[in-house]
C-alpha cells in the first residue's frame, strides 16, 4: 500500500486552493459539497467560479499566489498551469505540515485526490497511487454498476436503528449477524425502492423477531471452492461468504492471498496438511468444524480448488449434517480444469478425447480402478501422488498403455510459478527426479497434453519437454513383453 486512504471531515474548516482553471474548478466543486470554507487564489477565475465566488460559496482572492502563510488551512491545493509556481506552494504546505495536492505532479503531492464513488452517506475512494488516472476511471465505473443509486437510503437507516439495536442484541458477534441479515434481506430490498416506510417497518420486525428466532441467531459453516491457485479464481460468492465469516479454516491448496478479503477480525486458522509431515487429521478438523459452529460461528472452510473434488468435503458435510447444523457449499474451479486451461490442454478434444477421468494418485491401490478404466480416447488426470510417478507409469503400461502415450505435469497451476512439463508415460518417474517435481502438481495423461505448447496462452508460465532415453526404453521393452506374454 503507497497511500493510506482517509476521508477527511472538512466540514466549516478552511481549505486553500490556488489556481482559478477547469482543474481548480473540479477541485473546487468536490471540496464544496464536502462542506469546507474554501478560499481561491488565482488572478483569473473559469466562469463558474466566479459565479460561486459572487454567491459567496468561496472567497476569492484576486491576485498571483504570493507565499501566503498557510497557517489558516486544513489542506493546501495547487492547480495552477505554472509548475513554479506549484513546487511553491508544495514547499510552503510541507514546511507547515499541511498536506497538498499538487495536481499532475505527484512528487510533490503528500495527499492524491481519488476517484469517488458517491451514494451518500456511503463514499467509496478509488485511486492507483497516481499512477493511472484513466485506470482508476475504469474501476470507478465499474463500481457505480454494480452499487444500488439508494444505497445510501440504507445507510441513513442503519444509522437511525443502531442504538436501538445495539440495546436489544448486546453481543457483538451475534449483533453484526443481524446487520448482515438485513443488509441482505427485505429491509435493503425496501431501501434501495425507495419505500422509506416499508423498510423502517421490516427494521422493526426484524428486530422484534430477533431474540426468538434461533434459526437465523445459530452458527453455520460454508464449504467454499477456493480454486486451483490464482486468487483471481475464486466465485463472487465464495468471496462475499469468506468476507462475512467469523472463523476461516484454510488449508495449503488455498491461496493465501485469498485471506486479505477475510474479516479484519477473523479467526483465521490453518487446517492444512503436508505429506509425510504431522499435521491435523480429518476426524480433528471435523471436530473442529462442528464446534466452531455449534459455539454459534459462521465458519468458512476454505478448501482448495472444488470442495467435493478430492477435497474431502463430502466428509466435513457428513460431520456437520449428523450435528444438525446449517451449512452451505459454494463450488470452486477445480484443480483438473484450471491447471488445464491454464497449461493450454483440453480435457476435451473433437475426435481426439471424448472423456475424462479423475482420480487420485496418493496411492496407487486408490487410483487402481481408474487406471483399469482409462481407455484410448479418453483424457487421465491424476490429483497429488507425484511420489508414486513410476508406479502410476508402470500400472498403465501394465494395462497396455504404451510408454510412448503423451503426458504433462503441471506444477503450481495457474499462479506465477506455474510449470508444464511434457513427457511420455515411459518416462514420468525420471521426469520427476530429474525436474524436481514438487507438489501441487498435476498429471494429465492422453492425447490432448500434445497441444500445450501450441494452446500456450499463460505469460508466466514455463513448458519444458523432458525425454529420457534410457528409461524409456526399458519402459518399452517391458511393454513389449507383456505384450507377447498376452499374445501367447
Amino acid at each position: 500500500m503507497q497511500h493510506l486512504p482517509l476521508f477527511a471531515d472538512l466540514k466549516n474548516r478552511a481549505v486553500l486552493v490556488v489556481g482559478g482553471g477547469v482543474v481548480a474548478e473540479r477541485r473546487v466543486n468536490l471540496l464544496l459539497s464536502a462542506g469546507a470554507n474554501v478560499t481561491l487564489i488565482a488572478p483569473l477565475l473559469t466562469s463558474h467560479l466566479a459565479e460561486l465566488a459572487e454567491d459567496g460559496h468561496l472567497t476569492y482572492l484576486a491576485r498571483v499566489y504570493a507565499d501566503d502563510s498557510l497557517e489558516p488551512y486544513w489542506l493546501v491545493i495547487a492547480a495552477t498551469d505554472d509548475p513554479t509556481v506549484n513546487a511553491r506552494v508544495a514547499a510552503a504546505a510541507d514546511a507547515a505540515k499541511r498536506f497538498c495536492n499538487v495536481v499532475d505532479d505527484l512528487p510533490l503531492c503528500s495527499f492524491i485526490m481519488p476517484a469517488i464513488v458517491d451514494r451518500a452517506p456511503v463514499t467509496i475512494a478509488i485511486g492507483s497511487s497516481g499512477n493511472s488516472p484513466v485506470l482508476t476511471r475504469w474501476v470507478k465505473g465499474i463500481v457505480e454498476t454494480l452499487l444500488p443509486s439508494r444505497l445510501g437510503a440504507l445507510a441513513e437507516l442503519a444509522g437511525r436503528w443502531r442504538e436501538r439495536v445495539r440495546g436489544a442484541v448486546p453481543d457483538a458477534t451475534e449483533r453484526r449477524h443481524f446487520w448482515e441479515r438485513v443488509v441482505n434481506g427485505t429491509v435493503a430490498e425496501h431501501a434501495f425502492a425507495g419505500r422509506e416506510a416499508d423498510a423502517e417497518h421490516a427494521m422493526q420486525s426484524a428486530l422484534a423477531s430477533w431474540g426468538s428466532d434461533e434459526v437465523a441467531r445459530r452458527g453455520e459453516a460454508y464449504l467454499v471452492g477456493a480454486g486451483p491457485g490464482s486468487p483471481d479464481l475464486i466465485t463472487i460468492r465464495g468471496r462475499q461468504l469468506l468476507a462475512s465469516a467469523d472463523v476461516v479454516l484454510y488449508d495449503r491448496l488455498a491461496s493465501i492471498e485469498l485471506l486479505q478479503y477475510a474479516r479484519r477480525d477473523a479467526e483465521l486458522i490453518c487446517v492444512g496438511k503436508t505429506p509425510r509431515r504431522p499435521s491435523i487429521t480429518q476426524k480433528q478438523l471435523n471436530r473442529l468444524l462442528v464446534g466452531l459452529v455449534q459455539s454459534g460461528k459462521r465458519v468458512c472452510r476454505l478448501k482448495g480448488g472444488d470442495p467435493f473434488i478430492f477435497g474431502r468435503g463430502g466428509e466435513e458435510l457428513e460431520a456437520l449434517a449428523t450435528a444438525g447444523l446449517k451449512f452451505q457449499v459454494v463450488p470452486g474451479v477445480s484443480a483438473a480444469e484450471g491447471c488445464a486451461a491454464y497449461a493450454g490442454i483440453p480435457l476435451t478434444l473433437r475426435g481426439v478425447a471424448q472423456a475424462v477421468l479423475l482420480t487420485t494418485g496418493h496411492t496407487v491401490g486408490e487410483a487402481a480402478p481408474a487406471l483399469a478404466e482409462f481407455q484410448p480416447g479418453q483424457t487421465l488426470v491424476l490429483y497429488m501422488g507425484v511420489a508414486q510417478y513410476a508406479e502410476i507409469s508402470a500400472a498403465l503400461i501394465a494395462k497396455g498403455h504404451s510408454p510412448d502415450t503423451p503426458a504433462a505435469i503441471v506444477e503450481s497451476g495457474t499462479t506465477d510459478r506455474q510449470r508444464v512439463v511434457r513427457t511420455a508415460l515411459g518416462s514420468l518417474a525420471a521426469a520427476q527426479e530429474a525436474l524436481d517435481i514438487r507438489p501441487p502438481a498435476l498429471l494429465i495423461v492422453g492425447e490432448t497434453t500434445r497441444y500445450a505448447e501450441r494452446y500456450s496462452w499463460f505469460a508466466p508460465s514455463r513448458i519444458e519437454t523432458f525425454a529420457d532415453g534410457a528409461a524409456h526404453e526399458r519402459a518399452r521393452a517391458g511393454h513389449q513383453s507383456t505384450k507377447k506374454k498376452a499374445s501367447s
